[in-house]
């Protein structure tokens, strides 16, 4: 069901299988058709297509008492009222960037989405596979990410900001990297994404705004990927790899950014990334 996912890292997060008994106990004895494929090939916790998060067994087990405690507070459920009772006997198996939620209802054999809008409750049949796809490619909740989706481990990242300044675009950044990724997979996209619903972009997270064109680049050799938005002054990009990359393959690509034109900033997680060190700024 899976074999067509693009792998952005190959960390793949060791399942157990005691751990998903415990989830298909907890679901009444059977997970969702694809569930257990999913995390088995691809991880436990991960990104799909940079707008899905799945959750692995561990997490559903973690999240499954504090989400039913605080759907129990909601006193105003407006279109999706009749189901009240469904979604708060159901377990949260997913949601997504912007902060819609995949419910599983064994005893009904769907699927349910819960929007942070006002679109009202969305069923699917009782498989993961099938919601998956729609959610990433009808164009109803964002507009249809590039095919076929990635899956990116959400454990153990990090990530370095860069500004650019005049002069740089999306293409002149994604050049610079063309001898280290080699022919790997660039998805390009430009103008706002989603004028329709909440201002979001794949990888950018809850709220993002989409203002110019952009460009995501995978590199294989840091098991990441360099995000790439808007034009001159405006340009920024952030650079986000697995920890455990070899610190000299991280720092060749960060390198390749300065050479570049950007400026490097801060990053998001330093400590676990022993190898954090400014590189001169060419432009100062």
């Amino acid at each position: 069901m899976f074999e067509h996912v693009y792998r952005v890292d190959q960390e793949v997060s060791t399942v157990s299988e005691t751990d998903l008994v415990a989830v298909e106990t907890l679901l009444g004895g059977a997970a969702p058709a694809g569930y257990r494929e999913l995390v088995t090939r691809l991880g436990g916790d991960g990104s799909y297509a940079g707008y899905v998060r799945v959750y692995g067994p561990r997490r559903i087990m973690a999240e499954y008492e504090p989400v039913r405690r605080a759907l129990s507070t909601v006193t105003d459920w407006y279109a999706v009222e009749p189901e009240r009772a469904t979604i708060l006997a159901s377990v949260i198996v997913a949601d997504t960037v912007d902060g819609d939620q995949l419910f599983a209802h064994p005893a009904s054999g769907r699927l349910l989405l819960l929007p942070c809008g006002d679109e009202g409750l969305l069923t699917f049949g009782y498989d993961l596979g099938e919601a998956l796809h729609w959610l990433t490619t009808s164009g109803v909740l964002t507009d249809a990410l590039p095919e076929p989706p990635t899956f990116e481990t959400r454990e153990g990242r990090s990530s370095i900001r860069f500004d650019g300044h005049p002069g740089l675009t999306p293409d002149t950044v994604v050049a610079a990297l063309a001898d280290i990724v080699e022919g790997a997979r660039c998805d390009r996209f430009g103008g706002a994404l989603v004028p329709h619903r909440t201002q979001f972009f794949p990888l950018l997270g809850a709220g993002g705004v989409v203002t110019g064109p952009g460009a995501v680049q995978y590199v294989p050799s840091i098991g990441g990927h360099v995000l790439v938005m808007n034009e001159g002054r405006d340009l920024w990009a952030r650079l986000t790899a697995a920890r455990s990359t070899v610190p000299d393959d991280v720092e060749t690509v960060a390198s390749a950014l300065v050479a570049a034109g950007l400026r490097r900033g801060e990053v998001d997680q330093p400590e676990p990334w022993p190898w954090w060190t400014p590189v001169a700024d060419p432009t100062a």
